[in-house]
């Protein structure tokens, strides 16, 4: 088993757990009520006239410093023209065992106009249902301090997780914007009442975009004013490997066979049995995953071929992908996965890679002539060859995707949401 995969917390990793979730029990029990109470007189001593260019207070169920996804590529971009502060509380247990990039960093000024707000919430929400309502308040709490701290008297608050319904009325807003990114309501650690939280952000949102079309189709039956912004590509970053290739990475392992690999997050969303049956049946072939565990994901980590390399910076990831053959996108068909459209795939083609994926409908219904397709794994070891036998005549032609994934900046998917917000302020 490779070292880099998330070990068990141990019972040094349990107490420090225990210290560290005495934080956010104590500004639960004393700053909750101090804040709102701040908040309210800075709603009155600050009028924020609607003239002035908007502020934004990005609340994040993804975290700044974990795999790199739409929040944090639309607010990287947004802060080139507005003040944006990206609020993303962490779970204490991703501090002591998994989230390895963070540093404790619970204020970190990016750029003068992005701030990242990571202050700590308590572990355990998706088993306890009071620790998820405590974990609520807690982001009540934290979005009113940031809105103080940053001087934002009446900002505009974007949300990605329809579980937050609380913080449409945290505070005054200038509107309520709701990015629907995945289909939460069908995840596993969803409540009860999901479709009731969520319809409540729905009434708040002066304005709905949705990631994928599959989203777009749902939504526009829900809300008035729904658009279809899809997921672009950091098409420099990614490209610059299929004009130049890196040095291999120290941890990359070496292969005499094609190495298929695949980044992003490693939960129950990912078909770890498919992974594990090719990977049993062509003992020659490598197989490397990059990202971060979830405790969802049942896949095993003793097969000599299959390399789990753990969470990478968001910028190292070309010089991994650059050593790929093939890039995967081995995802459960599910009622959650048949919404989503990953990020990845556009950052796969920018450097040319040829993509083997399982039927996901976004993907489908716009790439199915570039990609190959498999149920299962006697198809995925039939395509992964017809692969090969391309690459290996000359066949594959990588600028075939390169010139799509050109298309789909992110810089272009983020001016058509800044449209789409103007318009309702």
């Amino acid at each position: 088993m490779q070292d880099n995969v998330r070990r068990k917390l141990g019972l040094g990793g349990v107490f420090s757990m225990l210290a560290l979730s005495v934080r956010p029990l104590l500004h639960l029990l004393f700053m909750c009520p101090i804040n709102a109470v701040r908040a309210w007189l800075f709603a009155r001593r600050n009028r924020a006239s609607d003239e002035a260019p908007p502020q934004f207070i990005l609340a994040s169920i993804l975290q700044w410093y974990d795999v790199w996804q739409r929040p944090q590529h639309f607010a990287s971009r947004l802060s080139a023209k507005f003040d944006v502060c990206f609020l993303s509380p962490v779970p204490v247990h991703h501090i002591v065992g998994e989230s390895q990039l963070w540093r404790g960093r619970r204020i970190k000024q990016v750029t003068d106009s992005l701030t990242v707000f990571a202050p700590l919430c308590l572990p355990g929400e998706n088993k306890v249902g009071l620790i998820r309502a405590m974990n609520r308040l807690l982001w009540v709490s934290y979005l009113r301090e940031a809105a103080i701290k940053l001087r934002m008297a009446k900002p505009v608050l974007w949300l990605n997780f329809p579980f937050n319904d609380r913080l449409v009325r945290a505070m005054p807003y200038r509107a309520v914007i709701y990015d629907v990114m995945d289909e939460f309501v069908e995840f596993s650690i969803a409540p009860k009442d999901a479709n009731k939280k969520e319809a409540k952000v729905l009434k708040a949102a002066a304005f709905v975009s949705t990631g994928t079309y599959s989203l777009y189709e749902r939504m526009r039956s829900l809300h008035k004013n729904v658009e279809y912004i899809p997921c672009g590509v950091d098409f420099e970053l990614f490209n610059a490997v299929a004009r130049h290739t890196p040095d291999r990475p120290r941890d990359f392992p070496r292969s005499r066979g094609p190495v298929l690999g695949y980044f992003g997050s490693l939960n129950e969303r990912i078909d770890a049995e498919l992974i594990e049956s090719v990977a049993r049946r062509r003992p020659g072939w490598t197989f490397v995953l990059l990202g971060p565990f979830q405790r969802s994901y049942s896949g095993r980590r003793d097969l000599r071929n299959v390399h789990y390399l753990g969470l990478k910076p968001y910028r190292s990831l070309p010089a991994y992908l650059a050593f790929f053959d093939i890039c995967m996108m081995p995802y459960r068909v599910t009622e959650a996965t048949k919404k989503i459209s990953p990020v990845k795939l556009l950052e796969y083609f920018a450097a040319g890679k040829p993509v083997i994926t399982t039927r996901i409908p976004d993907v489908l219904r716009f790439y199915e002539s570039l990609v190959w397709v498999a149920d299962d794994a006697d198809e995925f070891i039939t395509k992964v060859e017809a692969i090969l036998r391309m690459r290996g005549s000359g066949q594959f032609n990588p600028q075939t995707y390169i010139d799509v994934a050109r298309q789909r900046s992110w810089e272009q998917m983020s001016e058509q949401m800044l449209r789409g917000i103007l318009k309702v302020l």
